[in-house]
């Protein structure tokens, strides 16, 4: 989708994944760190410090 935004120069199409990638990293991301944390417990901690992060300081 990134692309064919750049190919068409139009300003308008990168605001679709631009929106989704902020969906992926509000909201997606979040939810799904509370899910595996709940399910998983102190070893979802342990894995969270050894990985690396998408955005650093932020997920």
């Amino acid at each position: 989708m990134l692309g064919l935004a750049l190919i068409s120069c139009n300003i308008f199409s990168l605001f679709i994944p631009l929106g989704l990638f902020l969906v992926f990293v509000f909201n997606y991301i979040p939810k799904s760190d509370d899910y595996l944390q709940n399910k998983y417990g102190e070893q979802f901690t342990v894995y969270k410090q050894k990985t690396k992060k998408l955005l650093p300081f932020i997920w």
